[in-house]
C-alpha cells in the first residue's frame, strides 16, 4: 500500500467506525515495515501516531499513550510530525 493508501485506509475506516480493522492494519504495517531501516524511522513514528489515533478513538488510553510515547522517542522535536503527537496526546 502507499502511503495516501494507507490515510484513506484510516479515514475510511474511522468513517464507519471499524477500529479494529484500522489498528490490525498499522499493525500489519509496522509488521512488515523493515526494522534495521534508518529511513523507516519517520514511517514508523507514522504508523504508531496512527495506531494511538485509533486507541484513542476506541477509549484504550493506555495504549495510545504507549504508541505516542514510542512515536516521540523516534522523531526529533523539530520534526514535522512531532507536534501532530504532542497535540493527539492532550
Amino acid at each position: 500500500m502507499t502511503e495516501i493508501q494507507w490515510g484513506d485506509t484510516f479515514v475510511g475506516y474511522c468513517k464507519i467506525a471499524k477500529y479494529i480493522e484500522a489498528k490490525d492494519t498499522f499493525n500489519h504495517a509496522l509488521d512488515i515495515l523493515p526494522s534495521n531501516n534508518q529511513s523507516q524511522t519517520q514511517k514508523k513514528a507514522e504508523i504508531l501516531n496512527s495506531i494511538g489515533l485509533v486507541a484513542k478513538k476506541r477509549s484504550d488510553y493506555d495504549h495510545a499513550l504507549r504508541a505516542y510515547n514510542e512515536a516521540l522517542s523516534l522523531v526529533s522535536t523539530d520534526s514535522n510530525l512531532w507536534p501532530d503527537i504532542v497535540s493527539n496526546l492532550a
